[in-house]
């Protein structure tokens, strides 16, 4: 009786991880098309978040615009611009050299 119970039970089990399972591949279809919508949103409540938290700095900017002449601004946003996309060609190559030096300092595993 109770071994007939145990085997009802453990099949029972399995077919109801095997509907999860279905029922967790379909709403993945489902919801397919709302990745995109979501992620939007998601960005645009981060940018909002940022604006609240850090309110200072963007006053701070607005007064530096006023009181710095425009042409400086200007010049300071090109070597900026500049200045971050030297970055962007040259950190590939810094990553990579990170990790390589890294590595070489990591102390040997002992095998257990």
């Amino acid at each position: 009786m109770m071994e007939e119970t145990t085997t009802r039970l453990a099949q029972r089990r399995r077919e109801l991880i095997a509907r999860c399972s279905e029922q967790r591949a379909s709403l993945h279809l489902q919801m397919g098309h709302w990745r995109q919508s979501l992620s939007v949103h998601d960005a645009v409540y981060t940018g909002l978040d940022y604006v609240k938290r850090h309110q200072w700095w963007i006053v701070g900017a607005a007064v530096a615009i006023v009181v710095v002449k425009p042409r400086r601004i200007r010049n300071w946003l090109q070597t900026g611009t500049t200045a971050l996309s030297a970055w962007r060609s040259v950190a590939p190559f810094v990553d990579a050299a990170r990790r390589y030096l890294w590595q070489r300092q990591q102390p040997p595993r002992l095998h257990r």
